[in-house]
């Protein structure tokens, strides 16, 4: 499994949780690709990582459909 402690467990499991974890990301990458007229690629390179946007940086690369500033 995965956990706080990192990965551990025989290799196979490790080996199953890994190619679950990459099917998923792919599955996603391509909802997010769809859902915000950017490419696979660049959905891809964008969540690489953690990436932390403002609400404008989230409106412009599509994720959002418009900022609500007061209620």
């Amino acid at each position: 499994m995965i956990g706080g402690n990192g990965v551990h467990g025989p290799v196979t499991d490790i080996q199953i949780v890994t190619e679950q974890m990459q099917k998923t990301k792919h599955r996603l990458t391509h909802i997010l690709a769809e859902n915000t007229g950017r490419t696979f690629d660049e959905v891809a390179d964008a969540t690489e990582r953690d990436n932390y946007l403002f609400a404008e940086e989230a409106l412009a690369f599509g994720l959002i459909d418009k900022i609500i500033d007061r209620r």
